[in-house]
C-alpha cells in the first residue's frame, strides 16, 4: 500500500508544482490570464479526487488512503467529507472531478450497482481523455477482467441498468466504454494492498509489508502469490521467508514464487505440476476428471491452489500465469537436468522420442501427455515398458514400431488416439485403471475371456473400425460410460452388458454391422440414461427396455432395417427424448407410447411405412403424452391425424408435412401453445379447419430446452398443398373462415413474444389481392430499396415483409435479376439485406426442390422484432432473391405497431370493422430510396441474418447451454 501511496503522493505534488509554475498569478487568478492560455492551463482546487462505493470501502481501504494522503499534505476530495449540503450533487461532483489533478477510482464489488458512481467514473474518463488527468484505478476485491468486460460480479448490475435505461441506451454504453478504457490501463489489484492482511495479524507483520513489496519489485503476480502464501503465517515465519529469499539473490521472482509452491501440500503440488506441464487452458471439468482418476482429489485441491493465487478459473477453463507455468516445468526439469527419462512428467515430443529411442525411461516417470498431433518419426514402443510407475498416459501418435508387451499396472488414465495395436497387452492387469480411451484404434479385440477392472468407469472405443466384438463386461462392475460409436465391423455386443448397474451412457451409433442387441435375461440397467442406436442400418429390432427404467434419451435414427419397436418401450416413463427418424421400414409403434408422461420430444419424420399414429389409444389414461412439446411426424404417409392430437396441451411444435391425410381434426384448434405448424407438401389435404387462434399463458418451453434458439424458426407453413389452394381460390370471399389465416397467426405470435425468438415467418397459398392493406409499400419483384426514415415511436414493435412467389420444378425466368450464382449455397429463396461487403439473408426453410411442387402462388410473410431491425441503421439494400425455378411476382413491407395488433384482435373477435381499414398513412409511412440494380458488384460475404441477441435472449441462451453441457457430460 505504501507503494501506491507514494505513487499518488508523488504525482499529486509534482502536478501541484508544475501547475504553480504555469501561471505566475497562481490558480486563484488563473482565470484572468490571457485567453490564449485558456485551453492549456487547468485550475485545480483539489490534488486528488476519490471515487468509491461507500458501502464497500468506507471505514476500510478508502479511509486509510484518505488519512494517509492528508498526512502528506495532499488536498483530497472525498464526497462524504466535502459535499456542501443544499447543493446539486451532480454538478458539484463534476466540478470537483474537473478541478482535481489526480483521480482514484476504487472498483469494488458493488461499485457498478451505483449509477452515481458510474457517472463519476464516466466523467473521470472524459477528464483523463480531454484534460490529461492522471487516473489510478484500484481493483478492490474484483477481477480487473470483470471490470474491463462488465461480466462476473458486474454482469447483473449492468443487466439491470440496460433494462432500467432501455429508452436511453447511450447512458449505459457511456458507462461501459469508460469502464473498459479505465480497466485496460495499469491498475492496482486489492490483493496488492491487502493480500498480506488478515483480521488477527500482528503489527509486526504489517511492519514487514514494505520490505516484502520491495523484494518482489511490486510485480503484481509476485505480490499476489506471496501475499496468499504469507497471509496465514506469523511474523517469525514472514522473517524466515524473507531471509531465505535474500540468501538466493539470483532469479528473484522465481524464488519468490518457489516459496509459495513449496508451501503446497503433496496433492496440491502434484495438481499444480500437472496443470503447469499439461493442462493450462483446458476445460475445468476435463482437468478435474483426469486428476480425479489419478487419485489427486481435485475438487478440494484445485480450490486450495486458487486460494494461493497459483491458478485461476475463467470461462470454465483453468488458467495459469506463464511465469508460474515455467516455474512448474523448471521444478520437474531440475530434478534431473538433461535426463527426461528420469523426470516425473514428459510433455514435449522431442523428449518423449529421445526417451523411447534410447530406452532411458525410469520408474520416476508418472505422467506423459502429448496432446499435439505432430508428424513424428517412427520410434520403438518398447521403451514404455520401463516406466512401471506411469499413472497418466495421453498420446496422439500411431507411428510406432515393435509390439506393446507391457503397460504400467499403475495406470489410472489412458487416452491414446489411434492406438495402433490389435489388442491391449496380454499381461496388462490395470487393476486401478479408471478410464480406458482408445478412439480410432486398430484394435480387433480388447481382451480375451474375463478381465477384472474393478475401478474402470469409462471406455471409449469409438471408430475402432476393426473391432469385431465387445469384451465380457462381467469384471467391470463400475462402468458408467461406454462409447462404441463408429465400430463398423462390430457384430456382437456381449450380453453381460446388461449386468452393468452403473452404466449411464451407451453409444452404438453407426455400428453398421450390428444386427441385434441382447441385454440378457438378468439385465439390470437401472442407471442407464442415454442410449444411441442411430445409424445401425442392419438392426432389425430394438432390445428389451424393461430393466432400463431410468432411460431419458433414446436415439434410433436411420435404422433402415428396423420394422418393430419392442413393446417394453412403454415402461420408459422417464424418457424425455425419442427419435426414430428415417426408420424407413418401421410399420408401427406400440400403443403404450401414450403412457410416456415425461416425453418432450418425439421424432418420427421419414418413417415412410408408418401410415397410422396411435395417439390416445391406451385404456384408463387421461394424461397421455402430457409433457410433449415437439412432435415431428412429417413424411410418414399418414392417412389420418388422430383426434387425440388436440389433447397434447403442451405441444408447441408440430410437423405434419408430406403426409396423405385428407383433413385435419377439429380438435387441433385446442393446441393453444402451438407456435410452429408445418402442413407443406400435403397433396391430399382438401380443407383447413379453424387453427389455434388464441395463445396459452405458459408457452416458450421449447426455447428453454435449446441454446441458439434464434436458429429455431416459429411460424405457419401451408406450402405446396394444391387442393387447399384450389378450395380457397374457388370459395374465397371476405367471410371465408380461412381467408385471414396468415393474419391470425401473425397476430397470435406477435402478441405472445414467448412463441418465437427474434422473428418468424408464414407461408400460405394465396395471391396478392389478399395481402394486408397495411403493406402499403409495394414493389416489383426485382426492386431493391433502402430505408431512409420511418416513424419510430414507443408503439413500433417491428417490421413485416411480404412477398408473392411461384415455385415449380421447371427452370423459369425470374423477374428478379439475381442469378443463382449470387445466392448463398443451398438457399434458393431468401430476403436479402446487403451491405458494402456482406449480405445477410433470411432464407425460406421449406424444401422448394422436391419432385412434385405445385405451381400455384404463395405468400411468404416474415416478421422481425424491433430490437433485431438493425438493417434500418445500417441502411442495407433490401430485396428478395431467388434461384431459377422460383418466380418473385411482387413484394412489400410495413412497420408494425401495437395498434395494428389491436385491430387484428378486434377483427378476430368479430367486432364490426370495415373490410378495408383506413390505415393512418402517417404512422406506417416509410421514406425509402429505390436502389439501382448493379449486376457488376463485387462478390459479398454471405451470412445468415444477424440476430442481435438481447439481454433476455442471452440469459436464456446461457441457461439452456448450461443444461446442454450438463447433458453432454452423460452424452445427451
Amino acid at each position: 500500500m505504501d507503494t501506491l501511496f507514494s505513487c499518488i503522493s508523488c504525482r499529486a505534488l509534482l502536478g501541484r508544482k508544475s501547475s504553480s509554475h504555469s501561471s505566475p498569478l497562481g490558480p486563484e487568478n488563473s482565470a484572468s490570464t490571457s485567453s490564449n492560455h485558456s485551453n492549456t492551463i487547468q485550475s485545480h482546487r483539489f490534488d486528488v479526487f476519490i471515487s468509491f462505493r461507500g458501502a464497500d470501502t468506507r471505514n476500510t481501504f478508502v479511509d486509510h488512503l484518505y488519512a494517509h494522503l492528508i498526512r502528506k499534505g495532499i488536498f483530497v476530495f472525498k464526497d462524504d467529507k466535502k459535499l456542501q449540503k443544499g447543493k446539486s450533487i451532480s454538478s458539484q461532483l463534476v466540478q470537483a472531478i474537473q478541478g482535481s489533478r489526480v483521480s482514484i477510482i476504487v472498483f469494488s464489488e458493488d461499485y457498478a450497482a451505483s449509477t452515481w458512481c458510474l457517472d463519476e467514473m464516466a466523467t473521470i474518463a472524459e477528464c483523463r481523455q480531454h484534460l490529461n488527468q492522471v487516473v489510478f484505478p484500484v481493483f478492490y476485491g474484483v477481477d480487473p477482467s470483470h471490470v474491463r468486460y462488465q461480466n462476473g460480479v458486474y454482469a447483473n448490475a449492468f443487466a439491470l441498468h440496460k433494462r432500467k435505461f432501455k429508452q436511453d441506451p447511450d447512458k449505459v454504453h457511456r458507462w461501459g466504454r469508460a469502464m473498459t478504457g479505465l480497466a485496460s490501463s495499469a491498475g492496482w489489484d486489492v490483493r496488492n494492498k491487502k493480500a498480506f492482511k488478515t483480521e488477527d495479524q500482528s503489527s509486526s507483520c504489517v511492519e514487514l509489508i514494505p520490505e516484502v513489496l520491495k523484494y518482489v519489485q511490486c510485480l503484481p503476480l509476485a505480490i499476489k502469490v506471496m501475499g496468499s502464501f504469507l497471509c496465514t503465517r506469523d511474523a517469525t515465519q514472514w522473517r524466515d521467508a524473507l531471509n531465505r529469499l535474500k540468501n538466493s539473490p539470483d532469479d528473484k521472482i522465481m524464488n519468490v514464487l518457489q516459496v509459495s509452491v513449496d508451501g503446497l501440500q503433496y496433492h496440491e503440488k502434484e495438481i499444480f505440476l500437472h496443470i503447469a506441464c499439461f493442462f493450462k487452458g483446458e476445460r475445468e471439468d476435463y482437468v478435474k476428471r483426469i486428476l480425479d482418476c489419478c487419485g489427486l482429489h481435485p475438487h478440494i485441491g484445485i480450490l486450495g491452489i486458487i486460494e494461493k493465487s497459483l491458478i485461476t478459473i475463467r470461462d470454465q477453463e483453468v488458467h495459469m500465469h506463464e511465469t508460474l507455468q515455467e516455474l512448474g516445468k523448471k521444478i520437474v526439469r531440475d530434478q534431473f537436468p538433461e535426463e527426461p527419462g528420469s523426470w516425473s512428467r514428459i510433455w514435449l515430443y522431442e523428449d518423449f522420442f529421445r526417451v523411447l529411442m534410447n530406452k532411458t525411461g525410469t520408474d520416476n516417470v508418472k505422467a506423459i501427455v502429448l496432446n499435439q498431433k505432430e508428424d513424428i518419426f517412427k520410434c520403438s514402443v518398447d521403451g514404455l515398458s520401463k516406466m512401471k510407475n506411469l499413472t497418466l498416459l495421453i498420446l496422439n501418435h500411431t507411428n510406432f514400431s515393435g509390439s506393446l508387451d507391457f503397460l504400467s499396472n499403475k495406470l489410472r488414465y489412458l487416452l491414446w488416439h489411434g492406438y495402433p495395436f490389435a489388442s491391449l497387452p496380454s499381461f496388462f492387469t490395470g487393476f486401478g485403471l479408471v478410464e480406458l480411451n482408445i478412439p480410432n484404434s486398430s484394435i480387433k479385440y480388447v481382451w480375451e475371456d474375463f478381465k477384472n477392472f474393478p475401478y474402470l468407469k469409462r471406455m471409449d472405443l469409438s471408430n475402432s473400425k476393426y473391432l469385431l466384438e465387445t469384451p465380457n463386461f462381467s469384471g467391470i462392475p463400475k462402468l458408467e460410460r461406454l462409447d462404441l460409436s463408429g465400430c463398423t465391423s462390430l457384430r456382437l455386443v456381449h450380453p453381460s452388458i446388461g449386468l452393468l448397474e452403473k452404466l449411464a451412457f451407451l453409444n452404438l451409433q453407426n455400428c453398421s454391422n450390428l444386427i441385434s442387441i441382447n441385454f440378457g435375461d438378468e439385465s439390470n440397467l437401472c442407471s442407464l440414461r442415454v442410449l444411441h442406436l442411430s445409424g445401425c442400418i442392419k438392426l432389425e429390432n430394438t432390445p428389451d427396455f424393461t430393466s432400463a427404467t431410468n432411460l431419458e434419451y433414446l436415439d434410433i435414427d436411420g435404422c433402415t432395417s428396423l420394422s418393430l419397436v419392442d413393446e417394453s418401450i412403454g415402461a420408459l416413463t422417464k424418457l424425455t427424448f425419442l427419435s426414430l427418424r428415417d426408420c424407413k421400414k418401421l410399420v408401427s409403434i406400440p400403443n403404450n407410447i401414450n403412457t410416456m408422461t415425461s416425453l418432450q420430444t418425439l421424432d418420427l419424420c421419414g418413417c415412410l411405412k408408418l401410415t397410422y399414429m396411435p395417439l390416445g389409444e391406451v385404456f384408463n389414461s387421461s394424461s397421455h403424452l402430457e409433457s410433449l412439446i415437439f412432435l415431428d411426424i412429417g413424411f410418414c404417409n399418414l392417412l389420418e391425424v388422430p383426434d387425440a392430437i388436440g389433447e397434447l396441451s403442451c405441444l408447441e411444435r408440430l410437423n405434419l408435412q408430406g403426409n396423405n391425410f385428407v383433413a385435419l381434426p377439429y380438435s387441433i384448434k385446442g393446441l393453444q401453445c402451438l407456435a410452429y405448424l408445418n402442413l407443406s407438401h400435403c397433396h391430399q389435404l382438401t380443407a383447413l379447419p379453424d387453427l389455434p387462434s388464441r395463445s396459452a399463458s405458459l408457452v416458450g418451453r421449447y426455447f428453454k430446452m435449446v441454446s441458439g434458439s434464434h436458429d429455431h424458426r416459429s411460424g405457419l407453413y401451408v406450402f405446396d398443398c394444391p387442393k387447399v389452394a384450389d378450395m380457397l381460390s374457388a370459395h374465397w370471399n371476405w367471410m371465408s373462415p380461412c381467408k385471414d389465416l396468415e393474419l391470425v397467426w401473425l397476430m397470435r405470435l406477435i402478441e405472445e413474444p414467448y412463441h418465437f425468438r427474434c422473428g418468424f415467418d408464414i407461408v400460405v397459398p394465396w395471391g396478392w389481392k389478399n395481402v394486408p392493406l397495411w403493406f402499403n409499400q409495394g414493389f416489383k419483384g426485382d426492386s431493391v430499396i433502402r430505408i431512409k426514415h420511418f416513424k419510430m415511436d414507443d408503439n413500433w414493435i417491428g417490421f413485416a415483409f411480404c412477398v408473392v412467389f411461384e415455385a415449380n420444378n421447371r427452370p423459369v425466368v425470374s423477374t428478379s435479376p439475381h442469378s443463382s450464382s449470387s445466392s448463398p449455397p443451398h438457399h434458393p429463396f431468401y430476403l436479402s439485406f446487403e451491405g458494402e461487403h456482406t449480405e445477410e439473408y433470411f432464407d425460406m426453410s421449406l424444401d422448394l426442390e422436391l419432385d412434385k411442387i405445385d405451381g400455384s402462388k404463395h405468400i411468404w410473410i416474415i416478421y422481425i422484432s424491433r430490437q433485431h431491425c438493425h438493417f434500418v441503421k445500417n441502411e442495407a439494400h433490401i430485396t428478395f432473391k431467388a434461384h431459377p425455378g422460383v418466380k418473385i411476382i411482387k413484394w412489400g413491407m410495413s412497420s408494425i405497431f401495437k395498434q395494428d395488433i389491436d385491430y387484428l384482435k378486434r377483427k378476430q373477435l368479430g367486432q364490426p370493422l370495415s373490410p378495408h381499414p383506413n390505415w393512418d398513412n402517417d404512422v406506417h409511412y416509410i421514406n425509402f430510396d429505390i436502389v439501382e440494380n448493379n449486376n457488376n458488384t463485387m462478390p459479398k460475404i454471405h451470412l445468415p441474418y444477424n440476430w442481435l441477441i438481447t439481454e433476455e435472449d442471452e440469459v436464456e441462451n446461457i441457461e439452456a447451454k448450461e443444461k446442454e453441457n450438463n447433458l453432454a457430460n452423460v452424452g445427451l
